[in-house]
C-alpha cells in the first residue's frame, strides 16, 4: 500500500487554507499521493456540540494567522469582518457542494479549483457563496462553461449532498473535531490523524520523509 495524505477541508477555515497550501507543496516534494476530502465544518461542530471560540482565542487566531502566512509566504487579506460575514453568518454549504460536484466528475482538477476558490475568498475578498464567483474560479482553471454549469446544477442533487455528508462522516469517524484534518497512511497501512497545519514535521517522520522547511513558493 502506498503512503498517502488525506486532507479534510472546508473553505470556511483559514487554517484549512494554510494546510491545503502546505499539503500541495509537500506531497509534490515527497512524491506522496494527496487525497482531498471536502467536508462541512459546521456539520462537525454540530455533531460534537462544539462551543464558539472565546474572545481571547479570536484575538490570538488573528495574530497566529498573520505569523503563519508570513512564514510560509501564503497570501491572505486581513479582514475579519468579511470573513465572519461570509464563513460564519452565511456558511460555506454552497461552495463545499460546488467543489464536491467538481470532485465527483473530475477529481484530477479538484486541487486546482479548490486553490482558486481559496484565493477568491482569502486573497481577493470575494463572496464564495455567489455562484458567479465559483464559476469564475472554475473557469480560471481551464474548465469549459458547459461543464461548470452542469456542476452548478448538480450541487442540489442527492448524489452530491450524500457525497459531502459521507466525507464529513468519514472525518468524524477518524476523530475529526476541526479543520484542517489530516489522515496520514504509512507504509504499514496504518492511519495517523492530525489536526491543524503545525505538525508537518511529525507527518514527515511518519512517512519516512525529510521535512524540507516551509518551501516558500508564493510571494506576499
Amino acid at each position: 500500500m502506498s503512503k498517502s495524505i488525506k486532507l479534510f477541508y472546508d473553505f470556511a477555515s483559514p487554517y484549512s487554507y494554510i494546510g491545503f497550501e502546505l499539503a500541495k507543496r509537500l506531497t509534490t516534494a515527497w512524491k506522496v499521493d494527496l487525497h482531498l476530502r471536502p467536508m462541512l465544518l459546521g456539520g462537525i461542530f454540530k455533531k460534537l456540540k462544539s462551543a464558539a471560540p472565546s474572545d481571547p482565542k479570536k484575538v490570538y487566531t488573528d495574530i497566529d494567522l498573520k505569523r503563519l502566512c508570513r512564514y510560509y509566504h501564503i497570501p491572505m487579506v486581513d479582514n475579519r469582518a468579511f470573513f465572519v460575514q461570509v464563513a460564519i453568518f452565511k456558511g460555506t454549504l454552497i461552495p463545499m457542494r460546488f467543489i464536491t460536484a467538481i470532485d465527483m466528475k473530475k477529481p484530477d482538477i479538484t486541487e486546482q479549483v479548490s486553490s482558486a476558490i481559496y484565493r477568491a475568498f482569502y486573497v481577493k475578498e470575494q463572496d464564495i457563496n455567489e455562484i458567479d464567483i465559483l464559476r469564475k474560479a472554475a473557469l480560471s482553471c481551464g474548465l469549459d462553461a458547459q461543464f461548470v454549469d452542469q456542476c452548478v446544477s448538480d450541487m442540489t442533487s442527492d448524489p452530491v449532498k450524500n457525497r459531502l455528508r459521507n466525507f464529513t462522516d468519514e472525518a468524524l469517524d477518524s476523530g475529526c473535531f476541526g479543520a484542517p484534518w489530516f489522515v496520514i497512511r504509512d507504509e504499514r497501512n496504518v492511519d495517523h490523524s492530525f489536526f491543524g497545519s503545525e505538525r508537518i514535521n511529525v507527518m514527515a517522520d511518519i512517512l519516512g520523509k525529510e521535512y524540507p522547511g516551509p518551501i516558500r513558493q508564493s510571494t506576499l
